[in-house]
C-alpha cells in the first residue's frame, strides 16, 4: 500500500541495506488470496516474503532484515541498551502514527487522500 508508513519504513530499510526486492501493490479494499495466505492473522501489509517464508509486521520485518543481512549497513545498534532505546522510539512513533488524527481514506479504488477529522479537510 503506497501510503502506508509501515510499508515505507520496510522499503527504506531494504534500500539502506542495498537489498534488491520486488514491490507488489495490494488493494486493501479487495484483499488478494496471497495476502490472506501470507498474513492470515492481521490481513495487513507490509509482508516480506524471503525464501518463500512470510514475515509480517513492520517492526518484526526490520529486525529480520537486520539479522539476515548483517554485512550491510546495520539498522540497529549492537549495544543492547542502545538497541532498546531505538525500539522504544520506534514503538512510540508507531503509537503516535496509529492514533493520529490524520488518516488515510480511500475515496475510490484509484484515489487516496488524507482526512483530518478534526478540521474535516481532505488532502489529496
Amino acid at each position: 500500500m503506497w501510503a502506508s508508513p509501515y510499508v515505507k519504513r520496510v522499503e527504506l530499510a531494504l534500500k539502506v541495506k542495498g537489498i534488491p526486492y520486488e514491490y507488489v501493490e495490494e488493494d486493501l479494499m479487495n484483499k488478494s488470496p496471497l495476502l490472506l495466505t501470507y498474513n492470515p492473522i492481521h490481513k495487513k501489509v507490509p509482508i516480506l516474503v524471503h525464501n518463500g517464508n512470510p514475515i509480517c509486521e513492520s517492526s518484526v520485518i526490520l529486525e529480520y532484515i537486520d539479522e539476515t543481512w548483517k554485512n550491510e549497513s546495520p539498522l540497529f545498534p549492537q549495544d543492547p541498551y542502545q538497541k532498546a532505546k531505538v525500539r522504544f522510539w520506534a514503538s512510540y512513533i508507531h503509537h503516535v502514527l496509529s492514533h493520529s488524527q490524520i488518516h488515510i481514506k480511500q475515496t475510490n479504488p484509484s484515489n487516496f487522500c488524507l482526512v483530518d477529522y478534526k478540521k474535516q479537510q481532505l488532502f489529496h
